[in-house]
């Protein structure tokens, strides 16, 4: 797929793409060199955290709890670079359609779009907003929520529960997601879900690529998914892009094979960077966990196990090893 110029540009523009001083532990448990929050293209200072554990906005306790569906929809009629993203996510989704449509009129199938919590809802319901189709909201849990325009978009139709429990089987579906990294939560958590209730689905379109496996990733499962982006994270992208000459190098040489570059760090430079990831308080204790469970050789094999162990217990008086 030929890259978005725009959308490339708008990635260093909104700060969604940023080369770091220092590295930091990602998601995956990988060591990473560089940001990409993609959720940064809507430019709503993070705003969008608020809405993360509901799709969309529910009546609770008596409460009201916002959803993250009003407020994506928002954001896509107030800013401008926003809304160019997501139209041409929903050109693209539309196309995917329209290519598909023999599929879809034999077996007499509706469309839809997915999204998994949180951030793909940033992007998966401004599309099938645009689109006025179905949208089946996946939470990390595997509950699912399934909506569907009832007039005009202003009023809905909602379907909830656990995907055993949500007969989606007239859907073919179309997975919008925001960042491609590894792929491991659309192969266990996205994908599975969308199956066991039926639906169809064998494409998914994301904002942005890391390019470290995912699309391999989702082309072994059977049956494969195709795995496609606006913008990739290669050579060429970090070239055209912000950053100094050093920053730009060192990107280049991580691209090559992120995993070794991240064992060659902690033999060489230690595990300083690492130490603040595993203060229980900072909600990052996950991605600590999932650091260890890829470095744990080299950190063994160098010695900076220990180092890690002695300086997490005097920050924050907790253990990281096992007596």
């Amino acid at each position: 797929m030929a890259k978005e110029p725009k959308i490339t540009d708008y990635l260093f523009e909104t700060n969604a793409f940023q080369h770091l001083e220092k590295p930091v532990i990602l998601t995956s448990g990988e060591i990473g060199i560089y940001y990409c929050n993609t959720e940064k293209l809507c430019q709503d200072g993070g705003e969008f955290e608020k809405y993360g554990d509901y799709a969309i906005t529910v009546e609770e306790n008596g409460e009201i709890k916002k959803g993250m569906r009003e407020h994506a929809i928002m954001l896509y009629n107030k800013n401008d670079i926003f809304k160019q993203v997501v139209d041409v996510l929903a050109e693209k989704v539309d196309s995917k359609f329209k290519e598909m449509q023999p599929l879809i009129k034999d077996e007499s199938l509706d469309k839809a779009v997915s999204g998994g919590q949180r951030r793909d809802w940033l992007f998966s319901f401004p599309v099938a907003h645009v689109l006025g189709i179905g949208h089946i909201a996946i939470y990390k849990d595997m509950r699912m929520q399934f909506t569907d325009p009832a007039i005009n978009g202003e009023e809905l139709i909602c379907t909830e529960g656990m995907p055993d429990e949500i007969p989606l089987g007239d859907q073919y579906v179309i997975h919008v997601a925001d960042l491609l990294t590894e792929g491991s939560s659309a192969r266990n958590i996205w994908i599975p879900s969308l199956r066991r209730t039926g639906a169809k689905i064998d494409y998914m379109l994301n904002v942005v690529t890391r390019k470290q496996g995912g699309e391999e990733s989702l082309m072994a499962i059977q049956p494969h998914v195709v795995a496609e982006s606006l913008a990739s994270i290669n050579s060429e992208f970090i070239m055209d892009g912000k950053g100094t000459n050093e920053q730009k190098k060192q990107a280049i040489e991580y691209i090559k094979n992120p995993g070794a570059w991240g064992e060659r760090y902690i033999a060489e430079q230690g595990i300083d960077a690492f130490v603040k990831f595993f203060d229980p308080n900072a909600g990052k204790t996950d991605r600590a966990s999932k650091f260890l469970d890829r470095y744990g050789n080299v950190l063994e094999k160098t010695g900076r196990l220990d180092d890690l162990d002695e300086k997490v217990h005097k920050s924050y008086n907790i253990r990281i090893m096992k007596n």
